[in-house]
């Protein structure tokens, strides 16, 4: 059995869980690592919950760890406005390390 959209719904509220990107990761990971966790979770009615939990813990991570990254790298508002494609190209290169970072730690 599979979830469709229609069925992820948060309980007693009738709003469409919201899965996002590491959700999704950790979501084809079940099928890497092992059917007996997703099966337990799917029958349970606890998957959709693990799944949220995992992107709030992940977004909250990779907020943070954007902002340190980007204090350390020294790239802030002034370079923003001197030389906007040079922040949006380190800002890139933050943003993939960061998530390399919660792939790593958090979802696998």
């Amino acid at each position: 059995m599979f979830i469709t959209d229609s069925e992820k719904t948060r309980p007693n509220t009738g709003r469409r869980a919201s899965i996002f990107k590491h959700s999704k990761v950790q979501f084809r990971t079940f099928d890497i690592h092992t059917n007996a966790d997703y099966t337990g979770l799917l029958l349970s009615g606890k998957l959709n919950a693990h799944l949220e939990e995992i992107d709030r813990t992940a977004n909250e991570m990779f907020e943070s760890l954007v902002k340190q990254y980007a204090a350390r790298e020294g790239v802030t508002e002034k370079l923003k406005a001197e030389n906007q494609m040079e922040w949006v190209r380190r800002m890139n290169g933050i943003r993939i390390m960061v998530e390399e970072t919660i792939q790593r730690e958090l979802i696998q």
